[in-house]
């Protein structure tokens, strides 16, 4: 089972919003809706240059925000790896570990409290955060929101001080936390409200 799949099959239905926060070229998001365990995708890249792919995945069935989340509604820098999109961030210090020429640009912020309440949306939320080195913001920016959330999924650097905080942080708010896919120097984690009951094999429980 291919890596994202395994962390889409982790959003259990019935779930009303998935909040995809570092979508990339949009893989997640697609196969979120083609497994049918949301009504609702919502798909945050800041990055203009992968606009075009990730329609071309998703199509008009998700709905794509050109922000970045963060702490606070404004705007920021935001570093671009040209080689290699997926080390894209707004810590140049995240991407400095794998690129030598970086793109600086300034991008549009909101904070997922903000977001939220200006949709209005309620109901039963999954967050996925991809954002490399900045997740302490994004979740800085959701106390309000993390309340109604069913499942935070997150790629965990053990390399990078900020995404340990994040995950000690959710580890705090989540009753469960699951080891879905170990990654160079980390892991991507589930946290979540009940077990996660998908058969996803090797899905190991870290916390209950």
């Amino acid at each position: 089972m291919h890596k994202l799949e395994r962390l889409a099959r982790c959003v259990s239905p019935p779930i009303d919003h998935v909040l995809d926060i570092g979508a990339n070229c949009g893989v997640f998001s697609k196969m979120v809706l083609d497994f049918g365990a949301a009504d609702n995708v919502i798909a945050f890249e800041p990055s203009p240059s992968l606009a075009g792919v990730l329609r071309l995945n998703c199509g008009d069935s998700v709905n794509i925000e050109p922000i970045a989340i963060s702490q606070s509604d404004g705007e920021a820098s935001f570093f671009r790896n040209p080689k290699s999109e997926q080390t894209n961030s707004l810590q140049r210090s995240s991407v400095q570990v794998f690129a030598k020429e970086i793109d600086e640009i300034t991008v549009p912020t909101k904070s997922i409290d903000s977001y939220v309440e200006s949709k209005a949306i309620s109901g039963n939320i999954v967050m996925k955060i991809d954002v490399q080195g900045a997740e302490m913001d994004v979740i800085s920016g959701a106390s309000r929101t993390l309340s109604s959330v069913e499942t935070v999924i997150i790629e965990a650097s053990w390399l990078d001080i900020n995404s340990v905080r994040a995950a000690l942080k959710l580890a705090e708010l989540f009753p469960y936390c699951y080891v879905v896919n170990s990654v160079l120097h980390g892991s991507d984690l589930a946290f979540t409200r009940s077990p996660i009951t998908a058969e996803i094999k090797d899905l190991y429980l870290f916390q209950a």
